[in-house]
């Protein structure tokens, strides 16, 4: 059954006065939705929602080119068969025995600045490893988050990669203190020597980044 058609509508509609919900992040004045219809080349016809990312004329857009060209002349079944990471926006070993009761995931993703801490992360971890499942801890802000991760991985028996984070511009990689990570020339890392996680925070560092106050996101 091979995939004939893919097309996405973006949809959204005004809410309310005075049925407004206000969050961190601002006063919602609509609610957007990108639906997907998928056509195969028996009839079949599918439909499924694609999160709208904020922008959801330019996710429509992207399903509409780039996946859409990708994934045309597919095998709709053999797709469902692909390997999903998940678990950045989870929440202690409760949630992740969720993911992995459904067999939803094949990589678990869970951020130790999230999920309850390092001790939690090991449970997490340990309950991975039964299922055969590798430990990919997700890559917070800070060094101090991603020295941490480090040392889970070398802690446990079921280590994935470690999600190092390359954006050109973290101050509170670069200069919170002792850098948390190098590459070396296999482009793999290792646990910091210094005690505790490696870590030495120069203090200065906070009184030159003090908090602003308002939403990352506008």
């Amino acid at each position: 059954m091979k995939i004939r058609s893919i097309k996405a509508q973006p949809v959204s509609y005004r809410v309310p006065e005075g049925q407004n919900v206000t969050l961190g992040i601002g006063r919602a004045v609509k609610r957007d939705a990108v639906l997907v219809k998928v056509e195969t080349d028996e009839g079949i016809t599918g439909w499924g929602e694609a999160h709208h990312g904020r922008a959801p004329g330019a996710i429509a857009k992207l399903i509409d080119t780039t996946m859409g060209e990708l994934l045309t002349g597919m095998d709709a079944a053999a797709l469902g068969t692909v390997a999903l990471a998940a678990g950045e926006n989870h929440y202690t070993r409760y949630e992740f025995s969720r993911l992995i009761e459904d067999g939803a995931v094949s990589f678990m993703q869970p951020d130790l600045s999230k999920t309850g801490g390092v001790s939690e992360a090991m449970r997490i971890a340990a309950m991975s490893s039964a299922w055969k499942i590798s430990f990919n801890p997700h890559t917070s802000l800070t060094a101090l988050n991603m020295a941490a991760s480090i040392h889970a991985l070398v802690s446990v028996d079921n280590p994935g990669y470690f999600e190092g984070d390359v954006t050109i511009c973290n101050h509170f990689r670069d200069e919170l203190g002792t850098a948390p990570y190098s590459l070396d020339k296999d482009g793999k890392v290792r646990p910091l020597d210094g005690p505790g996680i490696g870590i030495e925070v120069d203090e200065s560092f906070l009184a030159a980044y003090p908090l602003i106050d308002g939403p990352c996101y506008v």
